[in-house]
């Protein structure tokens, strides 16, 4: 048996899907600017220095 979908379901995936977008991106905004710039070792850098 399908299940017929009606206006009120369609506004109800709508607002899901929307309202789901809206909240990655903003979960994404903020782990990039909590996130920090990652340093290498000085012993990891020279040795990639030192074998390039």
């Amino acid at each position: 048996m399908e299940k017929k979908c009606t206006n009120s379901d369609e506004i109800f995936e709508i607002l899901l899907r929307d309202g789901l977008a809206k909240k990655l991106s903003e979960e994404s905004e903020t782990l990039i600017a909590e996130s920090e710039n990652h340093e290498f070792s000085e012993r990891f850098s020279k040795n990639i220095r030192k074998n390039r």
